[in-house]
């Protein structure tokens, strides 16, 4: 069947039996998450998906223990879909259908469109043929492109709330919000290991005086 195939293709490629353990239990978690969908491109294309599980499991064992619906997607994602630049566009679209499918837990819906697209952008580096080492810059770029859309939608999604929680504000209720990335994601330079360096702007002078607090504005 699929993985006793997938087993057969890998036994000879991998000198550690733990990785080669390793693989397969991601491979089972994956095939739990989406059976049909893995079957039928492992049928059209196993040695493809052979290589793209490997790659991920044995450099990114975090997402192929941790995240199998990640595995899952990436895995039957089409080749060719590695070769298309990160869209911002697309992100934006697919966090749209993802959180109107999650009504009831729109932050699960964020994580689950960001883990899929950090396998898909470390499939793509993975993949020198694809992304050799002297364009190592556009996978840091992705990453920071990622951020900052999970970012747009998390501050809409903060906003809906305390909106709902607290009605819509009148106008002279107003404020001008900023958040402002530094850091490796203020200069599209992220890496998987960062931290996301922000700090939230507001215009608060009329709440600061109500509070008696000096003002915080030039003189």
């Amino acid at each position: 069947g699929f993985a006793q195939r997938f087993e057969e293709i890998l036994r000879g490629r991998l000198p550690q039996e733990a990785a080669l353990d390793g693989m397969l239990r991601a491979l089972a978690l994956a095939q739990r998450e989406s059976a049909a969908s893995l079957s039928a491109v492992w049928a059209a294309s196993p040695t493809e998906i052979a290589r793209r599980l490997a790659r991920i499991v044995l450099h990114a064992p975090y997402l192929a223990a941790t995240q199998p619906d990640a595995l899952a997607w990436l895995v039957t994602r089409a080749a060719e879909d590695l070769d298309t630049p990160f869209d911002t566009a697309r992100i934006d679209a697919e966090l749209e259908a993802a959180l109107a499918g999650e009504c009831d837990d729109p932050l699960r819906a964020l994580r689950r469109v960001k883990y899929r697209h950090l396998a898909r952008i470390t499939a793509r580096e993975l993949d020198l043929d694809r992304i050799p080492d002297e364009r190592e810059p556009e996978i840091l770029a992705e990453l920071s492109g990622l951020a900052d859309c999970l970012l747009r939608r998390s501050l809409a999604l903060a906003d809906a709330r305390l909106r709902a929680r607290y009605g819509e504000p009148a106008p002279s209720e107003l404020r001008g919000f900023v958040v402002l990335a530094f850091g490796k994601l203020g200069a599209g330079e992220l890496n998987y290991s960062s931290d996301v360096d922000l700090v939230y702007v507001f215009d608060g002078a009329r709440d600061a005086a109500a509070l008696g607090l000096p003002p915080t504005g030039p003189e």
